[in-house]
């Protein structure tokens, strides 16, 4: 079965895992099939409304119990980023939170002077008890998150 992608570089074919790791646009990544498939849909919600740009992701990757974060890089307004921000602390102050892991927000400039903003689990490299079933669910509450988040953001 040939795997090769029609994308040719330098007049040779690539396949789309020569693609993953750069920074690029949502389009672009969604085109190539490089946004890894599990925080497809996330990522996805973060970029509905034209307004919110993904600039990076990553669905994390563990081995024997180890593992680097899932998170998502984005470029948007503060009035976004501060609504989904409020929803993460409210969501980790409750006696049942549905998240199962504890996400935060954080931005920096990047090399162009623009402000990126980073949803990721911190210190995720301690932790014993993650597990790919928890980071899925996550994704899924914080893709509903980023939607109430956008509604608030018009409101």
């Amino acid at each position: 079965m040939n795997t090769q992608r029609t994308d040719w570089v330098a007049g040779r074919p690539l396949s789309g895992r020569h693609f993953r790791g750069i920074t690029r646009p949502y389009r672009e990544a969604a085109q190539l099939g490089v946004i890894d498939e599990r925080v497809r849909t996330l990522v996805a919600a973060f970029n509905a409304d034209g307004v919110v740009a993904s600039v990076a992701s990553c669905e994390g990757h563990g081995f024997l119990g180890r593992y680097s974060s899932p998170y998502v890089a984005f470029k948007s307004p503060t009035g976004f980023a501060a609504a989904l921000h409020a929803l993460l602390e409210r969501d980790s102050c409750t006696a049942h939170p549905r998240l199962q892991h504890f996400w935060t927000l954080e931005a920096h400039f990047n090399p162009a002077g623009e402000l990126v903003f980073r949803l990721a689990i911190p210190g995720i490299r301690s932790y014993r008890h993650a597990t790919r079933r928890s980071f899925d669910g996550d994704f899924v509450v914080l893709g509903l998150m980023v939607k109430e988040a956008l509604v608030r953001r018009l409101a």
